[in-house]
């Protein structure tokens, strides 16, 4: 399941014993044994990004403050989340701020060298009302961003790096994902949809879906009974190039293990601006940008690693 309702959804088909899978980050893990979740566990997504600014962001960065800030969802989702970016960050300084708290005046103060490391956001409904207020933040003075603001996947899309302006197109504002959009099947994908939706323009949710499609083809392959479908699911064969790693057999309910940083990047086709004769550049995911992996390098526990259980 994915979209709208899509927790209910599970939460129905678990209790009735049917297998299901789920692409929607939006929806809580679970325990139980016939759920089926390559969407990125949150604890996993923590360990991601607290791995990404203690190898990456912290060595590169220069003198200045060494507290990451967090703004992050009081949800199951966000708990996970904490905990599993608490423990990547170990002796680095962590600020919880309380959901709901962030305005542009407080942004603008936090996102400065000399306060934060980063700033990392997270919440239900796609981060609600902070990520509303990043979003105003981004088109009134995004652009003047010292800090990287890093997401989870439940934050980041392309409504929000359109929304926040400077900030979204200078690449400041960057999040983890389990799927990339830099592979074949991705490509099929973003080709498919614009050929099939003239008009409609590719999205990670859209791909999500898109790899949810091709678990469940891969789920059918050798028969259509429950049995059947939850013995392929549980080991499941390499069904898409997309996706880093799926569930992991001993706990298919938390989801992946392993995850890209991903950022949205706007480059210009030629040096030669459009109103001079020169190419404007058409992007896939945005109208003149695309998403890029911002390392090449996976973070998280691992494709291996058993995740701890629900709390």
């Amino acid at each position: 399941p994915c979209g709208d309702g899509a927790g209910g959804a599970v939460g129905a088909a678990a209790a009735a014993g049917l297998p299901s899978i789920v692409g929607d980050p939006s929806v809580d893990p679970v325990s139980a044994p016939n759920v089926f979740r390559f969407a990125a566990d949150p604890y996993a997504q923590g360990v991601a990004l607290g791995q990404y600014v203690v190898r990456r962001i912290a060595g590169s960065a220069t003198a200045g403050a060494r507290t990451v800030r967090a703004v992050v969802g009081s949800d199951l989702q966000g708990r996970r989340l904490l905990d599993g970016l608490r423990s990547a960050l170990g002796a680095t300084p962590l600020d919880v701020l309380p959901p709901g708290s962030l305005t542009q005046a407080r942004i603008a103060r936090l996102v400065t060298r000399k306060r934060s490391l980063a700033l990392i956001l997270d919440g239900p409904a796609s981060g609600g009302a902070d990520a509303a207020a990043l979003a105003r933040f981004g088109r009134a003075a995004g652009n003047s961003t010292q800090v990287p603001v890093l997401t989870s996947e439940r934050v980041i899309s392309e409504r929000l790096v359109t929304a926040a302006g400077a900030l979204g197109r200078i690449g400041a504002l960057q999040g983890v994902s389990e799927i990339s959009t830099a592979t074949r099947d991705s490509q099929y994908y973003g080709r498919a949809v614009q050929l099939l939706y003239p008009g409609e323009r590719p999205s990670i949710d859209g791909l999500r879906g898109y790899v949810a499609g091709l678990a469940l083809v891969d789920a059918v392959a050798k028969g259509t009974s429950r049995s059947s479908i939850e013995a392929r699911l549980r080991r499941p064969a390499v069904f898409t190039n997309a996706l880093l790693a799926p569930w992991v057999p001993a706990a298919p309910g938390l989801g992946s293990q392993a995850l890209f940083v991903i950022a949205p990047q706007f480059l210009p086709a030629t040096l030669v601006p459009t109103s001079a004769g020169g190419e404007s550049y058409q992007g896939t995911y945005f109208s003149d940008g695309d998403w890029i992996n911002a390392t090449t390098t996976a973070f998280g526990p691992g494709a291996g690693a058993t995740p701890p259980p629900l709390r």
